[in-house]
């Protein structure tokens, strides 16, 4: 999970980026719970939030594999995949397999894999591509635009009925094998109703810059039902003239919040108007916690490192930080307020918020927030608060690698 730190370096020496401008909110102070807030996000991130949905959180990565492999066996006409994330390892190969098998009962199988987090990959493409699966690579060396911008997005659709998004990728890494600490905590949501017609159109913008195709039809935009009670709305966040609609979200909830806002978040490198918008919201008397991953578990120090050059800053303005101990914490989620909360996977970094595409979850239902507002009390027990005594006791050599990595932070 390491090896992509060289080429992360010589993208940052050929493309420079700079931190994301402050956002000013204007106009009358909404709460979350407020219908006018609900309307605000809704013009943010150009997605009509919509009634009547299904979504089911999925906490373990073996549930989430078995969901996943039930809904592709369980396609009729129609599957995409899109993700950051493919290996040739035994979750790599089974998919491949099962994706075979969905082609020769004549369906239509699209899977578009970032061409940097598909360096691991193997020979999977030749192999779908040999299968009759229409395999992409979405931004090759080759490309137009900037290889920079890559995606992140993590998508599986099918039949445009049913659709699991979160943080997760192709790869044994999100099982449980004996060695806890090389594999990943993370959450996943499953869709069904309206909402899974947001979620295919995320991925066509996607598919159809890479591959010049428009997918039509019934076959991927079939007539919705009702399928549950949840209001949600689905994401795609891309970056936009320095602020994605994802870190606009983001800092609006922060704003809006009135008695907590809880995360938990793989990669956390807060810019100054995140770090000014949590400080702030602790004076206004929120509750703000945040869970990253401790630095012996985490996939990639140097990101972990870079934030915690700013815990000072955060701790002394009052937020709560959390270093999980039991295995690396790959989550992606916020909730607020007993209402809002948003799950996919956008990391609290500039890279999410301004070089990646992006997409995810937009929810406002009590039950969802009930369940992850107890997911991260859960996973407070197996985590260690980060206080400023213990933070400002960290080693000298610690501090100088904080200050180098510190002078990436707009690729991170």
């Amino acid at each position: 999970m390491t090896g992509w730190f060289p080429a992360l370096f010589l993208i940052a020496l050929f493309y420079s980026c700079s931190t994301p401008p402050d956002l000013r909110f204007s106009g009358l102070k909404s709460a979350i719970s407020d219908a006018a807030f609900r309307r605000s996000v809704s013009g943010i991130g150009n997605r009509e939030l919509l009634r009547g949905n299904q979504i089911d959180l999925l906490e373990q990565s073996d549930e989430t594999f078995s969901k996943m492999f039930r809904m592709l066996r369980g396609a009729r006409r129609t599957i995409n995949i899109e993700m950051y994330l493919l290996e040739d390892d035994a979750v790599g190969q089974k998919l491949v397999d099962v994706l075979g098998e969905k082609v020769k009962e004549g369906v239509r199988v699209n899977v578009l894999i970032d061409y940097i987090g598909g360096r691991y990959a193997g020979n999977l493409p030749d192999r779908m591509q040999e299968l009759g699966i229409d395999f992409r690579f979405f931004r090759t060396p080759m490309s137009e635009g900037s290889i920079n911008e890559r995606t992140h997005r993590k998508l599986v659709i099918v039949d445009g009925r049913s659709g699991m998004t979160g943080g997760f990728g192709i790869s044994e890494y999100w099982l449980n094998p004996s060695d806890p600490q090389s594999s990943a905590r993370d959450l996943q949501a499953f869709l069904k109703g309206p909402i899974v017609f947001q979620m295919q159109s995320v991925f066509l913008e996607n598919w159809q810059e890479t591959t010049g195709e428009l997918l039509t039809g019934d076959e991927y935009f079939p007539e919705l039902h009702r399928e549950g009670n949840v209001t949600a709305r689905f994401i795609g966040s891309k970056p936009h003239r320095g602020s994605s609609a994802a870190r606009k979200i983001y800092l609006y909830a922060i704003h809006s919040a009135r008695k907590y806002i809880w995360m938990e978040q793989s990669y956390f490198l807060p810019d100054r108007a995140a770090r000014r918008a949590l400080i702030d919201a602790v004076k206004r008397g929120v509750d703000v916690r945040i869970l990253v991953p401790a630095l012996h578990t985490t996939d990639i120090p140097m990101v972990g490192l870079a934030s915690h050059s700013y815990y000072k800053q955060l701790l002394k303005g009052g937020v709560r930080l959390y270093a999980y101990q039991k295995k690396h914490l790959h989550s992606k989620f916020a909730v607020a307020d007993d209402i809002w909360s948003a799950v996919g996977s956008t990391n609290f970094d500039n890279r999410s918020f301004k070089l990646s595409r992006e997409a995810g979850l937009d929810i406002y239902d009590r039950k969802i927030a009930r369940r992850l507002k107890s997911i991260v009390e859960s996973d407070l027990k197996d985590s260690i608060e980060i206080t400023l005594e213990s933070h400002q006791a960290r080693p000298w050599s610690q501090k100088v690698k904080e200050r180098f990595y510190r002078l990436f932070e707009s690729q991170l």
